[in-house]
């Protein structure tokens, strides 16, 4: 009995894939022809993570952090990154809810509600820990 085969086309050419192949597969054939590391792709023009599998005929568009669509995933991931972290080092018994509202310039606007104080110095912060180096402090003057 044959694989079956999934015709798709990336850059223009029509390649054939054995079905249910991983979009992280077929990016790694590609990954010398991009200056940056491929984040995410289009799958007939949809938004797509690298671990979906193909399973049918479509237009492959692959996208890295200086793509617009690749940079937006970026930063999403960076930020569920955050919020995770947040529940992690505060417990997540002590948050109610943490909440990125808005983007400010280069930045995030976020909200933290529940039973923590925020702070510039986290606990775990450079130079919290006994023997670890000072944090550099700026002169006064």
């Amino acid at each position: 009995m044959d694989e079956e085969i999934v015709k798709l086309t990336i850059h223009g050419k029509v390649k054939q894939y054995p079905k249910g192949i991983t979009l992280k597969e077929i990016s790694k054939e590609y990954e010398k022809d991009y200056n940056y590391p491929i984040i995410v792709a289009k799958r007939d023009g949809v938004t797509t993570e690298l671990q979906k599998q193909v399973h049918d005929a479509c237009d492959i568009e692959f996208c890295t952090a200086r793509d617009n669509t690749g940079h937006r995933a970026y930063v999403r991931g960076l930020t569920m990154m955050m919020l995770k972290a947040m529940y992690k080092e505060a417990g997540r018994d002590k948050i109610e809810c943490a909440c990125v509202e808005y983007s400010l310039d280069s930045g995030y606007y976020c909200e933290v509600k529940g039973d923590i104080t925020l702070s510039q110095r986290p606990e775990h912060s450079p130079g919290s820990h006994p023997g670890s180096p000072p944090r550099p402090t700026a002169a006064a003057t």
